[in-house]
């Protein structure tokens, strides 16, 4: 388990840290378990520090695109 993302009924989405070993980062600021953060429109998702994904949050929908590996770093 890594981080989680939440669609709500009401059409807002959510990225929260689940205390993974190696962290999440939203926007550039880390993700800190217990404490979700919303995703407003276009955000970027770091996960472990090498998984990079860009997430939109419109129309009721949360897509999520895969960027791939951050320069210099590979997956786990």
């Amino acid at each position: 388990r890594h981080a989680a993302l939440v669609l709500h009924p009401d059409g807002t989405a959510e990225a929260e840290d689940l205390g993974s070993a190696n962290g999440s980062t939203l926007d550039g600021e880390p993700l800190r378990p217990g404490r979700p953060r919303r995703i407003a429109g276009q955000a970027e998702l770091v996960l472990g520090g090498c998984l990079h994904l860009r997430l939109v949050a419109a129309d009721g929908a949360l897509r999520i695109h895969r960027l791939g590996n951050r320069p210099g770093l590979a997956y786990a």
